[in-house]
């Protein structure tokens, strides 16, 4: 099979936050500089995402080897980040056979769990592999095959690939994540999250 690239999704404002989601501590780290650690671990292209201070965000990416994309249109929403990304692709990776899409905000996602959808789209069986928690959410991260490029590049607004999921259930398998596609909105959801994940509060300045 083909390349697979990933398309890390962080061009929101994280209004609720009230600060870059991107930015924050993780660990010894920040939140995006950890999902970047455990998506190279793929060995595929990065494509990350940014529209919301993508130029704090960037200058912090310099020792990644990552294709660092701005979004002109983040603000009228996630679909059009998407688009925006697989036409990237299409033009500059034209080998892709397929396509994974996450979040910035889903930290406790581990590289087994990635490991475990790319292998299945791997196989050629399926065209696309979706995460499900434990509680039967499902949703990214999700590998798309090529057959939906094109639908992917003419996502507008608040359109996610949850739209294209829904339309092609039949050729779609889902993969249990168990707890871990909890993501973050707000302060407190974040303090929880990094509690569970290391055992104390995060350090804001």
């Amino acid at each position: 099979m083909g390349k697979i690239p990933v398309i890390l999704l962080a061009a929101g404002a994280s209004r609720r936050m009230g600060r870059s989601k991107a930015l924050l501590p993780w660990g010894n780290t920040t939140l995006i500089k950890h999902q970047l650690e455990v998506l190279s671990s793929l060995n595929e292209d990065i494509i990350v995402v940014l529209g919301a201070h993508s130029e704090e965000i960037s200058r912090t990416l310099i020792n990644f080897p990552v294709h660092i994309l701005i979004n002109p249109e983040w603000e009228q929403g996630m679909g059009t980040s998407i688009a925006y990304a697989l036409k990237h692709i299409s033009q500059n990776i034209p080998e892709a056979t397929a396509v994974m899409i996450s979040l910035v905000d889903q930290p406790l996602i581990s590289e087994a769990h990635y490991r475990n959808i790319y292998d299945k789209i791997k196989t050629g069986i399926y065209k696309a592999i979706i995460s499900k928690s434990s509680n039967g959410w499902e949703g990214v991260p999700v590998v798309l095959s090529k057959d939906y490029f094109c639908q992917l590049m003419t996502l507008k607004g608040e359109e996610g690939a949850k739209k294209l999921i829904k339309s092609n259930k039949k050729e779609i398998i889902s993969v249990d994540a168990g707890d871990m596609l909890v993501d973050m909105d707000t302060i407190d959801s974040y303090h929880n999250l990094h509690y569970r994940f290391f055992g104390n509060k995060p350090k804001l300045n």
